[in-house]
């Protein structure tokens, strides 16, 4: 079963995490290795530093991949283990935009999964931690697949689209089983969904921009052939 097929076959499930992502890995990005993931030592070090256990969830995320540049720290990187800090009494971040303009995190504790917070950083003195609306579980999830997106392994494509040819992705794709979330430039509007087919990945960003990632060259042709506007090759 590719890893489309393993997506697009019921609801999300947290408990299949770690399980989809070594199958996207797999099937996208060359394999996973013992090597791409921190030792039960180097994770028992950061939980030393940090005073308290990092979530099982991201623990064993971090052991499965968390040493790979190529499919976490591209462009919004997922920190590494020794990077967690705490903001305010309760919030352990695990992720930065690259600019600076936003963070990651969950709530820390013992639980199986969490829902993920976000904070605007351009807010200044404003700036809340809010709800991003999807589980740490896909939010993992979907971190591999978005910064992957942005290696030398795939082939991506983008363009800006009006609404009545965005509404034709759901008419040419079928959406990936991944809880969708806020689209940070427009957090009350319209929100981030994931679609495939074949060998494409498609990403849509608040019913405005629409990327897609291909394994072959032919990523390119293949999404003019079902909506054809100019798409762009990203250049990494």
């Amino acid at each position: 079963m590719s890893f489309i097929e393993a997506i697009t076959t019921g609801s999300w499930d947290p408990r299949r995490t770690l399980e989809l992502c070594r199958a996207f890995m797999d099937e996208w990005m060359g394999g996973v290795e013992a090597e791409d993931g921190f030792s039960a030592a180097e994770l028992a070090a950061a939980e030393e530093a940090l005073g308290f256990s990092i979530p099982p969830l991201l623990r064993e995320f971090q052991g499965l991949l968390g040493k790979r540049q190529d499919a976490l720290r591209l462009q919004d990187p997922v920190l590494r283990p020794d990077e967690f800090y705490l903001d305010g009494p309760d919030i352990l971040v695990v992720r930065e935009e690259n600019q600076g303009g936003a963070l990651w995190g969950v709530p820390y504790g013992d639980g199986p999964d969490f829902e993920v917070k976000w904070k605007d950083l351009y807010n200044g003195s404003a700036a809340r931690w809010r709800d991003y609306g999807q589980p740490l579980s896909a939010f993992l999830l979907e971190a591999v697949m978005g910064e992957s997106m942005f290696s030398g392994s795939v082939h991506t494509v983008y363009c800006y689209l009006e609404e009545a040819r965005y509404r034709s992705i759901s008419r040419h794709f079928k959406p990936l089983d991944i809880p969708t979330h806020v689209y940070l430039p427009k957090p009350s509007g319209p929100r981030i969904g994931w679609y495939g087919d074949g060998d494409v990945l498609v990403r849509e960003e608040g019913n405005n921009s629409v990327w897609a990632m291909g394994q072959t060259p032919d990523a390119r042709k293949m999404m003019a052939a079902r909506i054809p506007v100019d798409w762009e090759w990203l250049d990494m």
